[in-house]
């Protein structure tokens, strides 16, 4: 399997602690695509699949935007509960027709995602096969964002227009 970041976040407001309720979404959500490698061909929908995957994010702690890597394939998924990254962190697959191939697709949405505290922050994903007749879940596919910028309330940009992907996808009960 292979991941790909469709829609990138951009930047986000702080959430902040005092309100657990009060999350700031990051703009745009996050939309990742999965495609299958099989034999010489790729496979962009794979039916016996799609109940199976899902996909986890885990927020990287505050970056140093100058010292951005790749992550290396890990064989674990990090668990545990990470106080910064608000909303819901995992994904079941989607198939849904993209606008731009006109082709189904397999894709994992992330649309209520919000970070606490101020900083420049990647997002790691995590496509995972949840296979009941093996002993463990194993890692698939890895894919991280590229860095983006949580802002104090006064810097906030403001939210941007809803992008053409999320449009096109919403369109399809997403």
């Amino acid at each position: 399997f292979e991941l790909v970041i469709r829609q990138q976040p951009e930047y986000g407001r702080m959430s902040g602690f005092a309100n657990p309720k009060d999350v700031r979404l990051l703009a745009p959500p996050l939309i990742v695509q999965a495609k299958a490698h099989i034999e010489d061909r790729i496979c962009y929908t794979l039916p016996e699949y799609h109940q199976s995957l899902i996909c986890k994010v885990v927020l990287s702690e505050n970056i140093d935007p100058v010292a951005v890597q790749q992550p290396s394939r890990p064989a674990t998924i990090p668990i545990g509960y990470d106080s910064n990254l608000l909303g819901t962190g995992i994904s079941n697959c989607h198939v849904l027709v993209d606008f731009e191939e006109n082709r189904g697709g397999m894709y994992f949405i992330f649309p209520d995602l919000g970070v606490r505290a101020v900083g420049i922050y990647k997002l790691t994903c995590y496509l995972i096969h949840m296979d009941l007749t093996l002993d463990s879940f194993p890692v698939a596919a890895t894919i991280e964002t590229q860095p983006f910028q949580i802002y104090p309330p006064n810097e906030y940009p403001g939210k941007p227009a809803q992008t053409q992907l999320s449009k096109w996808f919403a369109q399809q009960g997403i």
